[in-house]
């Protein structure tokens, strides 16, 4: 791989730091233990059909961190944040276990599979131990940043733009094995602005900037593409089995107004589509609808119709959150909104000490949000 220039397994002698993965058998599969991944699953729904939330929103803890944080990922071994630093928290107590620094503030989102947390810190990919806070490898280069990892089928799946040497931002798609190792890495487009995530459902990998793109999971090979002259960037895919929910910018004089695209998974071709006002977030996706914010709090059905809408101009930057049948949002004012699913009325509203950025993490009955002001906050 162009820039790679460094790999590096800590072994027993290494400040005694756990040893190398190289041939070890990892836990890949198995229910899903929480809020293990960014949004949730390998497929970025956003959606624990096993957890109610916070059905009365009422504040348990609030850790600061210091630093701003990514979205908070929670699994039996506690809440992990990125930032700055990976952060290990104890789920009920909000109390810190153990931190890792990264030396870099990404935000970028961390994955957790069988008692590892990846994580990346621009250049860096990194495998820590969940319970001790111990560096087991890493890989680095000096011409890709990494975004957001997600772990489906064995492996690590992630989103590359090139960061040094040109003005294109030029992505890829890179699988690695659990223990580092290149499986492939196949170009998905140019002019690509970070950060850029993908999506994993069954043997396919889904990315999206400049275009919507297929890959075969297992290979890297190219499926199809779709495209869209009206629309300036896609944003990140959320998959289900038969079809792609894609939010996109459509470049106007003003704020940019949007557009979510529903897209074939087998083929890419456009099943439907619904513009609003503002830009829209990636959308959480449920048995029972398709939840997005942009000028207005949407639910829309599968065909396309709209169930529901909440709320003016609300600034929801974040990706909405579901759990059982309560949709939870998060704002740039620091709101955490919870509304009732099938009915789009408000359940609960809680002020936060800072600015939402990131799709809260549902975990039994508890909410976890991260701000960008460096909070982690759980509501019960």
């Amino acid at each position: 791989m162009s820039g790679w220039t460094r790999r590096t397994v800590l072994g027993a002698a290494a400040g005694g730091l756990s040893g190398s993965v190289a041939g070890c058998s990892r836990p890949t599969g198995g229910a899903i233990d929480g809020w293990p991944l960014w949004r949730r699953d390998p497929a970025r729904t956003g959606f624990n059909p096993e957890a109610s939330g916070a059905s009365e929103g009422e504040p348990v803890w609030t850790t600061r961190l210091g630093v701003a944080a990514g979205p908070p990922v929670v699994t039996s071994a506690g809440v992990f944040t990125g930032g700055e630093r990976v952060t290990a928290s104890n789920r009920a107590s909000g109390g810190i276990r153990w931190e890792y620094p990264l030396f870099f503030t990404t935000q970028e989102a961390l994955a957790t599979s069988g008692g590892w947390v990846y994580a990346v810190g621009r250049s860096t990919l990194l495998s820590i131990d969940s319970a001790s806070g111990q560096r087991d490898w890493f890989e680095t280069n000096d011409i890709w940043r990494y975004h957001a990892p997600t772990v489906a089928n064995g492996r690590l799946f992630i989103g590359m733009t090139k960061v040094k040497y040109s003005t294109s931002f030029d992505a890829r798609v890179i699988a690695l094995g659990l223990d580092g190792a290149i499986k492939w890495k196949t170009p998905v487009g140019s002019n690509v602005i970070p950060p850029f995530g993908v999506a994993v459902k069954g043997n396919r990998v889904y990315a999206a900037r400049d275009r919507v793109t297929a890959l075969d999971a297992r290979s890297g090979r190219e499926l199809w593409t779709f495209t869209e002259p009206s629309i300036s960037s896609f944003g990140d895919p959320v998959a289900s089995e038969e079809i792609i929910y894609v939010a996109a910018t459509r470049p106007t004089d003003g704020v940019p107004a949007g557009t979510l695209f529903a897209l074939n998974a087998a083929d890419g071709a456009e099943r439907w589509r619904i513009e609003t006002g503002l830009s829209p977030t990636p959308p959480a996706i449920s048995d029972d609808g398709i939840y997005f914010g942009a000028d207005q709090v949407y639910a829309v059905a599968s065909d396309g119709s709209i169930d529901w809408t909440y709320g003016g101009n609300q600034f929801v930057t974040a990706s909405p959150s579901i759990g059982g049948v309560t949709v939870y949002l998060g704002g740039i004012d620091g709101r955490v909104v919870a509304l009732d699913a099938a009915t789009g009325d408000r359940r609960w509203q809680r002020a936060t000490p800072g600015s939402l950025l990131h799709a809260p993490a549902v975990y039994g009955d508890y909410l976890y949000v991260a701000s960008a002001d460096g909070y982690l906050m759980a509501f019960e």
